[in-house]
């Protein structure tokens, strides 16, 4: 499975744009690199080849309360100082007799991402806008999908490591701060209470192994009624099913995407969830996380937190 998941993360596979990468990791004595995860700075002389760039780095975050964009981007006209240790540098010229992609790791900072495009011209570019689009958010997204997990591994909650292992024989690395808990029946929730940005995190056991995406969300309909009440009698979890859902597979796990209310109550949010079957057992192993952040920006705290949901594995 770990296998699998590497895989995912690295291979990115475009028609018709010839994507290479030179993956030195030169990170060991590195300086650490400037900006917040999903921070973007693109690099470009050319007018025409930014305003094209900007639109491939447009990237809308799915199932969100509200419209929120994915990448918070800067634009130079070079990088010069203190622009080379930027979190994920995307540069962008005229060159070549197609439109290519190719990028590197840690070449000036650690952790640090730097995508080249190259193409003929910006017309050129701009017809190879969507698969340009669809390789560049994958890069970064894998890019920062893998920092978040190996953060999370150099420092998880043991307690909730133990837990999560003696219920379910698995393991997930939940952060250390999220060191409030709460137990039901083949159920555990792990919060960190925040006031402003409150994340969670939950990991449950429900019977069989079929992983259809209506059989899922029936479940965590169940399980979350059961486990997450509201404020008063009546109020619980569920999931928006009005707002429309997103289900995917990702390597072994089904993803999906969504908004979750509490019943009678006008709290609600995001929320990703994967679920993993365990055919040795005959159950499936659902790892999901929930916002509840009503007056701030979500899209990359969802993302961040969907990382930490990859770190799931059975023992």
């Amino acid at each position: 499975m770990r296998r699998c998941l590497i895989h995912y993360y690295i291979y990115v596979c475009i028609t018709a744009l010839t994507l290479t990468a030179c993956n030195g990791d030169n990170s060991v004595m590195m300086p650490d690199s400037i900006g917040n995860a999903y921070d973007v700075t693109l690099v470009t002389k050319d007018k025409r080849l930014c305003n094209v760039a900007l639109d491939i780095l447009d990237t809308v975050m799915p199932a969100m309360t509200q419209h929120e964009r994915l990448f918070t981007i800067l634009t130079f006209n070079s990088i010069s100082g203190a622009t080379r240790y930027r979190r994920t540098l995307v540069m962008v010229r005229l060159t070549g007799d197609k439109t290519h992609i190719r990028y590197e790791h840690n070449a000036y900072a650690s952790p640090q991402l730097l995508v080249f495009i190259e193409s003929p011209s910006a017309e050129q570019l701009k017809t190879d806008c969507h698969k340009a689009k669809a390789a560049i958010t994958k890069l970064i997204d894998g890019f920062e999908t893998a920092t978040a997990v190996q953060r999370a591994r150099k420092s998880p909650n043991r307690m909730a490591q133990q837990e999560i292992r003696r219920l379910f024989n698995a393991r997930i690395d939940v952060p250390n701060e999220m060191a409030s808990a709460k137990r039901g029946k083949d159920f555990l929730w792990f919060s960190d209470n925040g006031t402003k940005t409150m994340r969670n995190i939950c990991v449950y056991a429900t019977p069989g192994t079929d992983c259809s995406a209506n059989r899922l969300v029936d479940l965590r309909d169940s399980v979350m009624a059961r486990n997450i009440p509201g404020e008063r009698q009546g109020m619980f979890m569920t999931t928006e099913h009005r707002a429309g859902l997103r289900h995917q597979r990702r390597g072994p796990f089904t993803v999906i995407h969504g908004l979750w209310a509490m019943k009678d109550d006008a709290m609600g949010g995001p929320f990703v969830s994967l679920s993993l079957p365990d055919t040795t057992r005959r159950r499936t192993i659902t790892a999901e996380a929930f916002l509840y952040a009503p007056s701030v920006d979500k899209a990359q705290t969802m993302r961040q937190l969907e990382a930490l949901l990859y770190t799931l594995r059975l023992e």
